[in-house]
């Protein structure tokens, strides 16, 4: 398949934890940008994030899959983009909703799904962090490359608060984006405690980044 839903498709393969995965993703995703209407972008900055493989997603993928979570354990993806998490740990067994804002990024999330043969373990969904309408709750929430804006951690804080099981815990990556200073600076005024769990220089196409991985739970 070299294209999906008019998108050019470029393929990355990636060996995790022992098995090779094969994502779909859309080809020089920064030309999306000439497809984003003024007017929408003026009232939601909404920017083609999701279109591409993210180092952050690969790493934590990996990290997950090393740790001892229960067998039928739920996992709920925030911004999914093409799904690489969601996609991983459905594949080895877990329950997984992948969630993002964007239709387009669901639909990839779809087909990634089946190029790795997660089964019905996958599952979609649409969610807006400001206007979260997802009630489920889940045993672990993840999520890579989230921490973009300063004016999105505290709609991802309150999405973790509504859709986190009590006792469970919201796992993330990030490669030091400047961001995360206000988010710890949040979290010391909240009900919650993150901590870094993992770090690892990660090369990945034409990117060579520190990626660190945190846990948050409450308290």
């Amino acid at each position: 398949m070299n294209s999906f839903k008019d998108f050019p498709l470029e393929y990355h393969s990636a060996d995790i934890e022992g098995r090779t995965y094969r994502f779909a993703m859309v080809k020089d995703a920064w030309h999306l940008l000439d497809k984003i209407d003024p007017e929408a972008f003026k009232e939601d900055e909404k920017m083609p994030y999701w279109a591409e493989i993210w180092p952050g997603s690969l790493v934590l993928s990996g990290f997950l899959l090393r740790q001892p979570f229960s067998e039928g354990s739920s996992f709920m993806e925030i911004g999914a983009g093409v799904g690489v998490i969601s996609v991983v740990l459905a594949a080895n067994g877990y329950q997984s909703l992948a969630t993002d804002y964007d239709e387009d990024a669901l639909d990839f999330c779809k087909l990634n799904g089946e190029l790795n043969e997660s089964g019905d373990k996958l599952k979609t969904a649409f969610l807006d962090w400001r206007q979260p309408t997802i009630n489920e709750q889940f045993d672990y929430i993840v999520g890579s490359d989230i921490v973009y804006e300063v004016r999105n951690m505290l709609p991802i804080l309150d999405v973790v608060s509504k859709n986190l099981k009590p006792g469970g815990k919201f796992y993330f990556s990030d490669p030091g984006r400047r961001p995360m200073e206000h988010l710890k600076r949040l979290i010391l005024e909240t009900d919650f405690k993150m901590e870094p769990l993992y770090s690892e220089r990660f090369p990945f196409r034409h990117t060579n980044q520190e990626i660190t991985i945190y846990s948050v739970e409450k308290v």
